[in-house]
C-alpha cells in the first residue's frame, strides 16, 4: 500500500511539473499573432522587430526615429478574434510637436497602419485602444526604395507636415 501511495504521489507530482513546464513555454496568442504579422511583413520585404513586448493598458505611446526614405508598417497586436481590442485613435507627433491623426485598419489580431514620413526625425506615435487590453507593438520597415516596393496600399499615409 505504501509503495502504491508513493507511486501515485510521484505520478501526480510529475504530471503537475510537466504541465507547469508546458504552460511556461507555451506561446501566448498575442506573441503568436505578433510573430505571424512579422513573418508576413518579412515575406513582403520588411525588416521587423517587436517594439513593445506584451504590456497592458488602454493608451500608450511609442517613440522612434523615422527616415523619409523608409516605408513603415506597424501592428498593434491585442489578440485574435472578434473580442480583440482595436485602436480607437492613433496620432503622430512630429519634432515640431504637431499632432497628426493617423488612419488605422482594424484586423483580426488588432490594428495595423503604414506610414511614409516626408521628413526625417524623431516621431511619437500615440495610440488609444477602445478597451483596456494586453498588447504588443510590432514595427516593420522597408529599407528598399519606395519606388520599387510595389506599394499601392491606400493605408499608406503621406503627410506633408511630418
Amino acid at each position: 500500500m505504501k509503495i502504491l501511495n508513493r507511486a501515485l504521489i510521484l505520478g501526480i507530482t510529475l504530471t503537475l511539473c510537466s504541465t507547469f513546464v508546458l504552460l511556461a513555454t507555451q506561446e501566448t496568442v498575442i506573441q503568436s499573432e505578433a510573430r505571424q504579422f512579422g513573418e508576413r511583413a518579412i515575406a513582403k520585404g520588411y525588416q521587423c522587430r517587436t517594439e513593445v513586448h506584451q504590456t497592458a493598458g488602454k493608451a500608450f505611446e511609442v517613440k522612434m526615429p523615422m527616415d523619409k526614405n523608409i516605408l513603415y508598417y506597424i501592428a498593434v497586436v491585442t489578440g485574435r478574434g472578434e473580442r480583440t481590442a482595436h485602436v480607437k485613435t492613433a496620432t503622430l507627433v512630429n519634432e515640431e510637436r504637431m499632432n497628426i491623426r493617423i488612419e488605422v485598419q482594424n484586423t483580426i489580431f488588432g490594428s495595423e497602419l503604414k506610414l511614409h514620413p516626408l521628413v526625417t526625425g524623431q516621431k511619437t506615435l500615440k495610440f488609444e485602444l477602445d478597451a483596456k487590453s494586453n498588447y504588443s507593438v510590432v514595427l516593420c520597415a522597408n529599407y528598399a526604395s519606395l519606388f520599387h516596393t510595389g506599394e499601392k496600399d491606400p493605408v499608406v499615409d503621406d503627410h506633408s507636415h511630418f
